[in-house]
C-alpha cells in the first residue's frame, strides 16, 4: 500500500504527544498512543507554522512551544557520503534533553525500515549523550527523504560546540559528521505544595520545573489499578496535555507536561483515560 505511514519506532524512552499514565500498585508506565493520534489538543500549543525547523509529526508539543518561544537554534549544515545527503536544520536544549531536527535524502535508503547505528554528540567538555529515541515521522513507499528528529538524555550546562557522528544510516556505512553551536536554556525549580486523598488516590505534588521543552510536576501517589489521562493549567487559562511520565519504586512521579508560564498557581485534572470523567483534580501552589 502506497499510503502516508507515521514511523514511531527506535525509542529507548518513548516521548509522544498523548500518554497513557497506568498506575499499577504504584507504578507508572508510559504507553504511547495509537499512530494516528500523534498529538492530543488540550490548547495553550498552536501548530507550528510553515517553514519551522521542527514538525509536529516527529516531535512533541514542548518542543514545538519550545521553537515557538525563539528557544531553538537552526544548524542548517549539510554532509554527504556514500550516497546519502544528511542535513542537521536545527537544535533545542534545555537542561533536560537535547533534540535534533535532521533530514536524510537518498535512493539507497528504505525510509519506511529506518536504522541509524554509531550515532554520538559529544559537547566541547567531552561530555558524551545518551541517544533516547529517533526515526518518529511521516514516509511514504518510494519516498526518497525523510525529516525526523534525533534526541538525547540531558543537555550541556553552557553553550558549547558539540560534534554529532552518525556512522551507520540503513547498514550503509559513513561518517557524517557535524560541528554545531548549543545554546541551552536554563531550567526554573519552584517548591510546590498540592495535596489530594480520597482513600483510593493519595497524591502530594513537591516541586514544579519548567524548561525550554518541559513543565515538569515531581511528587508522590498511591494509587489502585487505574488507567489515567492528565491536564495541568495556569491561573492564566493556560491549559496542556500530558506528554509523559514515570515513576521511581519509592513511588515518586515526574509528569511532563509542553511548558507554561509559571504563575502562583497550577491546576492539574485527571481524568480516566478515554477523558470522560474527571477522577481528581487538585490545586497546586507554586512559591514565587
Amino acid at each position: 500500500m502506497d499510503k502516508n505511514k507515521i514511523i514511531n519506532k527506535h525509542k529507548v524512552a518513548i516521548i509522544a504527544a498523548f500518554f497513557l499514565i497506568i498506575i499499577v500498585i504504584g507504578s507508572l508506565i508510559a504507553l504511547s498512543k495509537p499512530a494516528g493520534s500523534v498529538f492530543a489538543d488540550e490548547g495553550g500549543v498552536k501548530s507550528e507554522p510553515a517553514g519551522s525547523i521542527f514538525n509536529s509529526s516527529f516531535v512533541d508539543k514542548g518542543v514545538i512551544k519550545a521553537e515557538a518561544d525563539g528557544k531553538v537554534s537552526s544548524v542548517e549544515k549539510i554532509c554527504e557520503k556514500s550516497g546519502v545527503k544528511v542535513t542537521l536544520k536545527g537544535v533545542v536544549s534545555d537542561g533536560i534533553r537535547t533534540v535534533l531536527s535532521i533530514r536524510f535524502d537518498s535512493k539507497n535508503v528504505n525510509f519506511e525500515d529506518f536504522k541509524l547505528a554509531k550515532v554520538s554528540l559529544v559537547d566541547g567538555d567531552g561530555k558524551k549523550y545518551e541517544i533516547s529515541q529517533y526515526g518518529q515521522g511521516i514516509t511514504k513507499k518510494g519516498q526518497y527523504s525523510f525529516e525526523t528528529a534525533i534526541e538525547f538524555k540531558g543537555s550541556p550546562s553552557k553553550k558549547t560546540t558539540a560534534k554529532l557522528n552518525i556512522g551507520s544510516i540503513n547498514n550503509i556505512n559513513g561518517s557524517w559528521n557535524f560541528d554545531l553551536d548549543i545554546n541551552p536554556s536554563s531550567i526554573e525549580s519552584y517548591k510546590a505544595s498540592g495535596v489530594y486523598d480520597d482513600g483510593k488516590i493519595t497524591l502530594s505534588i513537591t516541586n514544579v520545573k519548567i524548561t525550554g521543552t518541559y513543565t515538569i510536576l515531581e511528587g508522590n501517589m498511591k494509587g489502585s489499578n487505574i488507567d489515567i489521562y492528565s491536564v495541568l493549567s495556569n491561573s492564566n487559562g493556560d491549559k496542556v496535555g500530558q506528554i509523559s511520565g514515570e515513576m521511581e519504586l519509592n513511588k515518586d512521579f515526574k509528569l511532563y507536561y509542553p511548558p507554561l508560564t509559571k504563575t502562583d498557581k497550577f491546576n492539574l485534572v485527571i481524568k480516566t483515560a478515554d477523558q470522560t470523567k474527571v477522577i481528581l483534580s487538585t490545586d497546586i501552589n507554586v512559591d514565587k
